[in-house]
């Protein structure tokens, strides 16, 4: 909803700029929700959003798999 929010930016955050890594792994995604960005979340629920939206279940989100999983699925805001 925000007009600055762009995805690339979100998969960056994710990454955390890890080198020879295919992708977002759960424990980039715990450590950027409950450290960077100070929201109260338990491991066991990064690991049922992780794997929701880990579609080809390779243990990584790719930049796809980010973008599917935050774009909002209503046309007007997407």
């Amino acid at each position: 909803m925000c007009s600055d929010f762009n995805l690339c930016d979100v998969y960056k955050m994710f990454l955390q700029l890890k080198v020879n890594k295919p992708g977002v792994d759960c424990d980039d995604v715990f450590f950027t929700l409950k450290h960077n960005l100070e929201i109260e979340i338990t491991i066991d629920e990064v690991f049922i959003i992780f794997y929701k939206l880990d579609k080809d279940s390779d243990g990584y989100w790719n930049y796809n798999e980010v973008v599917k999983g935050f774009v909002p699925r209503e046309k007007e805001y997407a």
